[in-house]
């Protein structure tokens, strides 16, 4: 059980799942949403809320926001495969990555736009995590059409940061970077190449082409 925002989620974690609940039942009564898993016949997995299913297109879910700081946003929904556009447990690491960037441009004070390559992106943690300075440009690279344009909404939502500050790539993460290695070795290619890189790649997954 999770509490997100306004939201309490049941989804199943294997790894969880022989331990024993802490909470008392009526605690596991209050919960809003709760994921099922598709079964071996190819059942898909879906979404419930009370004894109606829903999907991301709902409207009860459509104001559905986490904020994390003040220069991070993301909104939520019930994401097909039980996912709810979020990684909570990558908070320490963005914590990381914006206290490391902001470090090195107080101690590094030349005019150059610092550039990351945040691959495997996802909704967009880590590309907001990184842009704490006007000097941060960030390429935010990831396979999924759909998890690109839901990045793009939560950075919608964050007045500090101008939309130019982040080029967004839909690409496989492998063939693009391998492009980049190419592209910034030739004489015209960029001389200062990325600063940070992000790579969060996932157990198994798919390029943009369903490889």
């Amino acid at each position: 059980m999770e509490q997100f925002g306004d939201f309490r989620v049941c989804r199943p974690c294997p790894i969880a799942a022989n331990e024993r609940r802490l909470l008392p039942e009526s605690e596991w009564a209050k919960v809003d949403l709760t994921f099922h898993l598709g079964d071996a016949s190819g059942t898909p997995g879906y979404w419930n809320m009370g004894n109606r299913v829903v999907d991301e297109e709902d409207a009860a879910l459509a104001n559905w926001k986490l904020s994390c700081g003040d220069h991070m946003a993301f909104a939520l929904n019930a994401f097909k495969g039980g996912q709810v556009g979020v990684f909570p447990e990558q908070l320490s690491n963005w914590q990381w990555i914006g206290n490391t960037i902001r470090n090195y441009l107080k101690y590094n004070e030349a005019s150059e736009t610092f550039q990351v390559l945040n691959g495997f992106a996802y909704t967009g943690g880590s590309t907001m995590a990184a842009l704490v300075h006007p000097r941060v440009q960030v390429t935010h690279l990831d396979a999924a059409k759909t998890s690109v344009a839901a990045a793009k909404k939560n950075l919608e939502m964050i007045s500090s940061v101008h939309p130019a500050s982040v080029r967004w790539i839909v690409d496989d993460c492998l063939t693009f970077t391998g492009r980049e290695i190419k592209r910034r070795a030739e004489p015209a290619g960029r001389a200062a190449g990325y600063h940070g890189l992000i790579f969060d790649p996932p157990a198994f997954g798919r390029d943009n082409k369903g490889n």
